[in-house]
């Protein structure tokens, strides 16, 4: 051992994290791939080349997205409305299809054959482009020589 002192600094660290307790409180029920798809869901509703800033416009955006993922269509619109003492019509039977919609799509997205063919389909997109980019027709300069020769008007 090199460093004797540095060892046990990091020893002192590993034994307080590296234990049956930490390692239970990581395995939890909730998905760890959440922030993409919210951060995807924010982008369309307050896109990058729109100002949402000077106003509230954007806070509020981004808090019906997060209400809309936590609580779901139905009781989130249902809260909303309730606030604002309006009762429309029908609303609350087309938000309960979107929310049963969203869930199926959820399920479905879990299964482990979809996950498996998600994984292939993106190793062969994957090949296929490390196979254009090594082919020997791509490379540097192609666009200036492309169509030089044999491409003489008759």
């Amino acid at each position: 051992m090199n460093d004797p002192v540095t060892y046990l600094q990091l020893r002192k660290f590993f034994d307080q994290y590296a234990c049956i307790k930490q390692m239970a409180y990581c395995n939890h029920p909730f998905d760890t791939q959440t922030n993409e798809p919210l951060n995807q869901v924010i982008a369309t509703v307050a896109p990058k080349n729109v100002c949402y800033s000077g106003s509230g416009s954007l806070y509020s955006r981004i808090a019906m997205v997060i209400g809309i993922h936590n609580l779901g269509n139905e009781q989130f619109f249902e809260q909303v409305l309730d606030q604002l003492a309006v009762f429309p019509n029908g609303l609350q039977h087309y938000l309960r299809c979107q929310d049963r919609k969203r869930e199926r799509r959820r399920i479905y997205k879990r299964k482990f054959d979809v996950k498996l063919k998600q994984s292939r389909q993106q190793k062969q997109t994957h090949e296929e482009v490390f196979h254009e980019h090594t082919d020997n027709s791509y490379g540097p300069g192609v666009g200036l020589t492309a169509g030089s020769k044999g491409n003489k008007k008759k």
